[in-house]
């Protein structure tokens, strides 16, 4: 069976005054694998809501898997789908705009790829609702986005690598409450405002400028109304500037804080929790992301994965036998050494010598040296005179 698995991070959008134009990718991800069965409908979830999605065909994976086949003319038989979430549902880092970008590229690989990436992204766009979560998932890092009237317009642009602290309080606070909060007017000296906040924070993360950053990433347009839909708020943000946060904001609509800071991530993060539940009694979980710079990330294979079928477990190893002992070879008996030749040697008495007979002889007496000194394979075999 073919099946499709697409890797999608997790998101932080708005980054403050960026308001549904700034979205930041983060190392924290959701893994979705679709293959095509006979009929019908079948789900394998793990990880974060894994007992509360849904198992039907409004599941998100499924809607947005539908929506391609509908727009390419294809029509499955049916869908087996799997989810390995680490994102958080409803917590303010992009677990929709996940589950759809992950259900909307595997469809699209499943059938041959029939869309282009530009009409994924818009598809996606249109059933979120808004591009800053989903351009940052698709693509990674930090994107600057606009969409209207079904013109998507989009940037990627490149930041320092950093580190970003996020604390999920214990609070249910839902996308469409969240929204609710927001007025349906806001005065013409905050719009201003936040258009060049929203330009010096791009620019902060772009140079590393946390001084900048603390300047910057403050809103006017939505955190005044969403912050108090998170009990603990204000004792948690004081928390994170205290240990040294250069800039804290409401992740997407919340109820997660993104805090940013050039060190002591730990420290802040702990603080953040403490000032939480010490303020409303209960626990807050902390991540330190992070950026994800790839953004979805595609793999295809021929049989499913894990995520779909237990792994089996490997054999236990057989145990290692004591290799045999090698045979004792016989040891060749030493070659017999040859008597060295005798030296030739200057008599010490009798006719004189000339001076070529003694050149003669000591030329002779060298040879022989050389001759003794060698192995006895090299020396050669002496030559015996025939008897006269």
């Amino acid at each position: 069976m073919r099946t499709v698995r697409v890797t999608v991070p997790a998101t932080s959008a708005n980054l403050g005054p960026g308001f549904d134009s700034l979205g930041l990718a983060l190392g924290l991800h959701n893994t979705v694998e679709l293959s095509e069965i006979d009929a019908g409908l079948a789900f394998h979830f793990r990880g974060e809501g894994a007992d509360s999605l849904p198992r039907d065909a409004g599941n998100l994976v499924v809607r947005a898997a539908r929506e391609v086949f509908r727009v390419a003319g294809r029509t499955p038989s049916g869908l087996r789908v799997g989810l390995n979430s680490a994102i958080p549902l409803a917590s303010g880092l992009g677990s929709s705009a996940a589950a759809l970008l992950g259900g909307i590229v595997a469809a699209n690989a499943l059938i041959d790829h029939p869309l282009s990436g530009e009409e994924l992204l818009e598809l996606a766009i249109d059933l979120e609702g808004h591009p800053d979560n989903v351009t940052a998932a698709f693509l990674g890092g930090l994107v600057i986005s606009s969409y209207e009237g079904g013109h998507l317009v989009y940037k990627t642009v490149t930041v320092q690598p950093l580190q970003a602290v996020v604390v999920l309080p214990d609070v249910t606070l839902s996308t469409g409450a969240a929204r609710d909060a927001l007025p349906e007017e806001v005065p013409l000296k905050d719009a201003a405002l936040n258009v060049g906040r929203a330009a010096l924070v791009v620019q902060a993360l772009v140079e590393g400028d946390y001084k900048l950053l603390g300047e910057a990433m403050r809103d006017r347009l939505h955190e005044p109304y969403r912050q108090k839909l998170i009990p603990g708020y204000d004792e948690a943000i004081k928390a994170a500037r205290s240990k040294g946060a250069a800039a804290v904001a409401i992740s997407g609509a919340g109820p997660s804080l993104l805090a940013l800071a050039e060190d002591e991530h730990e420290w802040i993060a702990r603080a953040m929790a403490e000032a939480f539940e010490k303020a409303t009694g209960k626990t807050a979980r902390t991540w330190i992301l992070p950026i994800d710079t790839q953004g979805v990330a595609l793999t295809e294979m021929a049989t499913e994965m894990p995520l779909t079928r237990p792994r089996k477990k490997a054999p236990a190893p057989e145990p290692e036998k004591p290799a045999p002992a090698e045979p004792k070879k016989e040891e060749a008996p030493a070659p017999e050494a040859k008597a060295a030749p005798a030296s030739p040697v200057i008599p010490a008495s009798g006719k004189p010598l000339s001076l070529g007979e003694a050149a003669e002889l000591v030329r002779q007496r060298a040879a022989a040296e050389r001759d003794a000194a060698k192995p006895a394979s090299e020396k050669p075999e002496s030559v015996q005179p025939d008897d006269a």
